[in-house]
């Protein structure tokens, strides 16, 4: 049992993620406890690269908590290698009345309850799409 929020949207980033910095962010995903500083709640780390790598999104994974949290740490984590993030999530939760967006400008995130739109889903990064990008960039003509 547990509760799922969706999310919609996505941030834009002030520059491409490179591939390690992409990869980072793929491996706190799979194993939070690979974050540094100070990581939010014991729970899983959803926020990741777009398929653009100028992007985050959400993954699409169920059972998202501390997602405000969470989402604040990623824009430190950038803030620390100097990129900066924009953009807006919309939530909505499984009860009645749950919902919002998380609107983000220069790394800062403020929280709004209760707004109820939607946004485009955009696509998530995974390690196998980020190694074959990888493994394409190299062996370029």
């Amino acid at each position: 049992m547990g509760y799922t929020t969706k999310f919609t949207g996505h941030l834009t980033l002030s520059r491409p993620l490179t591939m390690i910095e992409a990869k980072t962010l793929l491996e706190i995903n799979e194993d939070p406890a690979t974050a540094t500083g100070n990581r939010p709640g014991d729970g899983y780390m959803q926020w990741v690269p777009g398929t653009d790598l100028q992007s985050i999104v959400w993954d699409g994974g169920e059972k998202f908590y501390d997602y405000t949290e969470w989402l604040q740490w990623v824009c430190g984590w950038l803030r620390d290698r100097g990129i900066v993030c924009w953009g807006t999530f919309i939530w909505s939760g499984e009860q009645a009345g749950d919902h919002g967006e998380l609107v983000v400008l220069d790394n800062v995130v403020e929280r709004k309850e209760g707004r109820q739109h939607t946004l485009g889903r955009f696509a998530p990064l995974t390690l196998r799409a980020l190694a074959d990008m990888a493994l394409a960039e190299v062996t370029k003509p």
